[in-house]
């Protein structure tokens, strides 16, 4: 069997690794120490078609697939883990569910802004008591007229921090389990958050 990659495939690579070294390496130390990602290269991975790697290019992504999608993380994940994980928690932990689950009219509205790094994209399930057991978590939504309001507390929220929009994991039936939970998106600028 031939397990070498294709020329696209190699030229992903390529791309993903000279931004890694010039670009992620040479401060890679700063941003362990600091704690913080550097948004001016968030930007320009969005540029580079990074974090909409997995996004249909009719919503603004690199429309990519999966082995794609490995290979940038694994070259930027080489550079700073930190960066990685901004990378894979838009592709991964926002797009994708959008993606799968989401309406043509969210798909249109969040994902080209996150995928181009305009917009940053988080998730939320773990808890306090929870951690990340979603048929334990407390959270809940209790509909309101037409929308929910959600209670809870949620912690571990990969891009929590500087993120616009986050899905959110809450319980809308607590007698049916982990069946009864149900993913919001909600912005940060929203009542309350």
């Amino acid at each position: 069997m031939d397990f070498s990659l294709s020329e696209t495939h190699e030229a992903i690579r390529q791309v993903a690794r000279e931004f890694a070294e010039k670009k992620l390496i040479p401060r890679a130390s700063e941003f362990d120490v600091s704690g913080k990602l550097d948004f001016a290269l968030a930007r320009e991975m969005g540029e580079a078609g990074f974090l909409g790697v997995v996004v249909p290019e009719e919503y603004g992504g690199a429309g990519l697939d999966t082995l794609a999608y490995v290979i940038v993380l694994e070259e930027l994940g080489h550079g700073c883990a930190s960066h990685c994980t901004m990378v894979g928690a838009h592709n991964s932990l926002f797009a994708h569910p959008i993606l799968m689950f989401g309406t043509e009219e969210q798909k249109r509205f969040y994902l080209p802004p996150v995928a181009s790094g305009e917009k940053y994209a988080s998730f939320s399930l773990s808890e306090p008591n929870a951690g990340s057991d979603a048929a334990a978590i407390e959270a809940t939504a209790v509909p309101d007229g037409d929308h929910y309001v959600l209670n809870g507390t949620k912690i571990f929220v990969t891009n929590g921090a500087f993120a616009d929009y986050i899905i959110v994991m809450a319980k809308t039936d607590k007698s049916s389990g982990w069946r009864g939970i149900t993913a919001f998106i909600v912005h940060k600028d929203m009542p309350g958050f």
